[in-house]
């Protein structure tokens, strides 16, 4: 009998532990989108879009800054695709939850970002717009309860806009054929 208790005790407790109870919710997040190809002006505008998270982790809404949003739209728009800018540059966002969910460090990572083709916007301008949606979604705190820090890692910089840069601009500051420094 004991026997039979025990693997039933056992067998009872590795079937709880692969049971989740998961509570769905409906939010929104604010994404810098842009829609490419269309004949509107060239600049991001940062929206509210719906998002269901599930379970009750605090930094859901910075997962979902970085996750491909594609909008509901009507026959016009032929080439549908990827309309947020922070997951279609590739720029990796995650958080860091202090003690009691007080304290957020919301790091952005843009070593891997690339900027598409065709696009507009310089990778940093599109950091800075994930900056700024995640400082419009930050919770309101009372003062000295939990604070929101963005850490901000950059893209190296290419070697060709290093020879840009480095590359004299006015014709007296180039060397003249055969004639070295």
């Amino acid at each position: 009998m004991k026997t039979l208790l025990l693997s039933l005790s056992i067998f009872l407790a590795m079937v709880c532990s692969r049971v989740q109870a998961t509570t769905l919710g409906l939010g929104t997040v604010k994404l810098p989108v842009y829609l490419h190809g269309s004949d509107s002006d060239t600049y991001l505008t940062i929206i509210d879009v719906p998002f269901v998270a599930g379970g009750a982790s605090p930094e859901w809404w910075v997962h979902a800054l970085g996750l491909p949003f594609v909008s509901p739209s009507d026959q016009f728009w032929r080439e549908k695709g990827d309309v947020n800018m922070v997951s279609r540059y590739g720029l990796s966002i995650t958080c860091l939850v202090g003690s009691f969910d007080e304290d957020f460090l919301v790091t952005i990572d843009a070593t891997k970002a690339k900027v598409p083709e065709g696009y507009p916007f310089t990778i940093e301008q599109v950091v800075d717009s994930a900056a700024t949606c995640v400082r419009l979604m930050y919770p309101d705190r009372p003062k000295g309860e939990g604070r929101l820090a963005i850490k901000i890692i950059p893209a190296p910089s290419a070697p060709a806009d290093a020879e840009k840069k480095a590359a004299p601009t006015s014709p007296e500051a180039k060397p003249k054929a055969g004639v070295s420094n």
